[in-house]
């Protein structure tokens, strides 16, 4: 979404299959994304905020009974409108596209991706599979984002040092 001045980050754990975004944060996993879709819990009591007025987090909430529904269920489509209401950027935190596409059900909704690749882990034909996967979805690929990487100078520096 676009960033709206003024207004907060909402971060939602979309990564059911295997969800930390609870875990890294330090926040309770539920109620959560899940319980907002399959239980109707309110999408207020199911937003944290760590940084109040500035960042939100909604947490994945339990295993759900099917991955697929959530996504394209009309409880997801009423959330991210009402969190569009309140929030200047909305940030799906998602399972590998590769592995699970099933966040490609929400293609109409994503203005694009950031990839997140584990440095020394993630391979480079899986890096192309995944930009062509969005690609042929419409999903522009914004940005990439390394983690795990150990080397702090390039080791082109580090041979002239």
């Amino acid at each position: 979404a676009q960033r709206s001045l003024g207004k907060p980050t909402l971060i939602i754990d979309t990564n059911l299959h295997q969800p930390s975004l609870h875990w890294r944060l330090q926040v309770p996993q539920k109620p959560g994304l899940v319980e907002v879709i399959e239980d109707e819990v309110d999408f207020a009591e199911a937003t944290l905020w760590l940084v109040p007025d500035g960042l939100a987090v909604i947490p994945a909430g339990r295993y759900p009974r099917s991955i697929a529904d959530i996504f394209k269920s009309h409880r997801m489509q009423t959330l991210l409108r009402r969190a569009r209401e309140v929030f200047g950027t909305i940030i799906l935190d998602g399972a590998a596209v590769n592995r699970h596409p099933d966040i490609l059900t929400l293609v109409n909704e994503l203005d694009g991706v950031i990839l997140v690749l584990h440095s020394g882990a993630t391979q480079i034909e899986s890096i192309q599979r995944s930009k062509k996967t969005l690609q042929d979805h419409g999903i522009p690929v914004l940005g990439v984002v390394l983690n795990r990487h150990r080397e702090y100078l390039p080791k082109v520096l580090r041979q002239k040092v």
